[in-house]
């Protein structure tokens, strides 16, 4: 189970004593490869004792321990987070190029909770601005919105409604909720003046970190009547390894590869190789909506949270507005966007 993964980790190294005198080579897994070796990290290795770089041997272990907690997802036993049954076919009709509104229309008429919650988001002020007339009909809800958007509507409320649930995480998977509906409405706003495609941006910025989300789920599930596990203790290996359980979460979902392609590498606009511009779109809208005040972490557990490579930076960020193609103007036109997008939500 997911919660062992992290227990046995942490008795195996706590047991080993990092920063202790130690000969022959370190091993991380207790029954995993071999992953440090003394050699590597000793200049003075064959002279006599040596003590591990600490910090060093934490990055090795959380490398390590991120693939595991992969593994675990990875696992055939694994059974990822459901949408409402409606909102899964509603998405999987929405790809289709010959897709029909009545199909549409008959499909929510068979959950009239998702589609009353549909109806009422559609009808709050971030898609009524600018005296847009009221709705009365689902109908005027795609006029208003378009197929894409009506589709990414029923994805928001069926997220809402039955993913970033959990009893035992509830504040924490609140944090990511908002977090994520900011993302996904940031890289909307960016992906006017990048020449992109929104609305396909939106559901991008939407399940960005639907890793982390199943992470919790499945934590929380396996805590019940017992201390949850620290998110300052687990958040940076979750982070190393929420990209990847992303994609096998989005594969068993049937989402489209062009959408598992962006989910997969929104993270990495430095590592080379093609990267496509809507990951950049996200990974800028990610970082930009922290100051925002939609950070995933309370300020606490952000300062106390285990270390972990640094996913996003200046760099980082220069490098994904050059793959947006945004120019200073238009980053300026985005942050004016977003601050009045923000106070009206």
């Amino acid at each position: 189970m997911l919660r062992q993964i992290f227990e046995g980790f942490t008795r195996s190294r706590s047991s080993s004593g990092a920063g202790a005198v130690a000969s022959g080579s370190v091993q991380l897994e207790p029954d995993g490869p071999q992953l440090y070796s003394r050699q590597a990290t000793d200049p003075e290795y064959g002279r006599g004792a040596y003590a591990i770089d600490e910090e060093a041997l934490l990055c090795a272990d959380q490398a390590a321990l991120a693939q595991r907690v992969v593994n675990h997802f990875r696992a055939p036993s694994y059974h990822p987070p459901c949408l409402p049954p409606v909102a899964s076919r509603i998405l999987t009709l929405t790809t289709r190029a010959d897709v029909d509104l009545r199909e549409i229309l008959e499909l929510l008429e068979q959950d009239a909770v998702l589609t009353a919650e549909t109806f009422k988001v559609a009808a709050s002020a971030r898609y009524s601005r600018g005296g847009a007339a009221p709705l009365r009909s689902l109908r005027d809800v795609v006029t208003r919105l378009g197929l894409s958007g009506l589709s990414n509507l029923i994805l928001e409320v069926g997220l809402n409604m039955r993913v970033f649930r959990s009893p035992v995480y509830r504040a924490p998977m609140e944090r990511l909720r908002l977090h994520s509906m900011a993302v996904g409405q940031l890289a909307r706003i960016i992906c006017r003046y990048a020449s992109l495609d929104g609305e396909f941006a939106y559901m991008c910025g939407l399940l960005h970190d639907l890793g982390m989300v199943a992470a919790l789920l499945a934590l929380g599930d396996e805590s019940k009547g017992r201390r949850p596990l620290a998110l300052e203790e687990i958040w940076g290996v979750l982070e190393a390894a929420h990209e990847e359980i992303t994609t096998v979460i989005a594969r068993a979902w049937g989402l489209p590869e062009e959408v598992i392609a962006v989910l997969s590498r929104h993270h990495d606009v430095l590592n080379g190789g093609r990267v496509h511009p809507v990951s950049a779109v996200i990974y800028l809208a990610d970082m930009w909506v922290v100051p925002m005040g939609f950070d995933a972490l309370t300020p606490a557990q952000r300062a106390a949270r285990g270390a972990y490579v640094q996913r996003q930076s200046r760099r980082g960020m220069e490098a994904a507005i050059e793959l947006a193609g945004l120019s200073p103007q238009a980053i300026g036109l985005i942050r004016d966007d977003a601050a009045q997008l923000m106070s009206v939500e």
